[in-house]
């Protein structure tokens, strides 16, 4: 009976959980291969949640592998730049958009491998985040010359340290069409203004002495009515009319 209990000791320690040591007698050895049995179903019930365990954790795993990948895959093809920066300004990480962009920091803190400083950009805002422990948005033109939209974030990372998350938005096109716009504002204001001194010129300038004009030629058709023959009469009446018309545009074109 020692030697059965032995033998399914080892089998069972080499991972048999499913081996029953037979307890014939009813002696102290049938009563250790009883209890010995007894643990084995125990071991038997804890392996097997055990492997479910594992099981679950895995595909946990695996889940957070490729959501983790994913994430990653996204950061990526982004058409903006987004990086992490520590306290003591180096990058832990930095999306393809910045690397493609920027180049690689290699190490470097960003003031050294973006414009060649050995101390931190005085115009930098980025470490406000740093100070308010909330989002700030700022603007920043960099050393390629092209203008950024930059956002800011608070991020607390795996270990529990405080980085900044920054995003960056290319709005080099958008500024210039701003500028455009304003310039495009600017000579509308000042057409606008010449308009408006024609619209003068118009109203005062032209139409007074047409109305003079008309009053004289008016004058003239009571006064003289009759008395210089039919002919005189029709061209007066054409002339009044005529002044007329060309108040009447004059009008029209204001």
């Amino acid at each position: 009976p020692l030697q059965e209990l032995s033998r399914g000791s080892e089998i069972i320690g080499a991972g048999d959980f499913e081996h029953v040591v037979e307890a014939k007698s009813k002696d102290e050895v049938g009563k250790l291969a009883q209890a010995f049995n007894t643990m084995v179903a125990r071991l038997r019930t804890i392996h097997d949640s055990l492997q479910s365990e594992i099981a679950e954790r895995k595909t946990a795993e695996q889940a957070i592998t490729a959501e983790r990948q994913r994430l990653y895959d996204v950061l990526e093809t982004l058409p903006v730049y987004v990086c992490l920066l520590d306290s003591d300004y180096y990058m832990p990480f930095a999306n393809r958009y910045f690397r493609e962009t920027f180049g690689e920091s290699r190490g470097r803190r960003c003031h050294e491998f973006l414009f060649n400083r050995t101390e931190p950009c005085e115009i930098c805002e980025t470490y406000t985040v740093m100070k308010t422990r909330a989002p700030h948005h700022w603007y920043w033109t960099g050393p390629n010359g092209r203008d950024y939209d930059i956002y800011d974030f608070p991020f607390i990372d795996t270990d529990g340290s405080f980085l900044i998350l920054e995003m960056g938005i290319d709005i080099t096109e958008r500024k210039q069409a701003e500028d455009d716009l304003r310039q495009t504002l600017g000579d509308l204001t000042r057409s606008n203004a010449d308009l408006e001194y024609f619209a003068y010129v118009a109203s005062h300038d032209l139409q007074e002495p047409l109305r003079t004009v008309a009053v004289a030629l008016q004058v003239l058709e009571k006064r003289q009515r009759g008395k210089l023959g039919p002919d005189s009469d029709q061209l007066i009446q054409y002339a009044v009319d005529a002044s007329m018309k060309m108040k009447a545009l004059i009008t029209d074109l204001l």
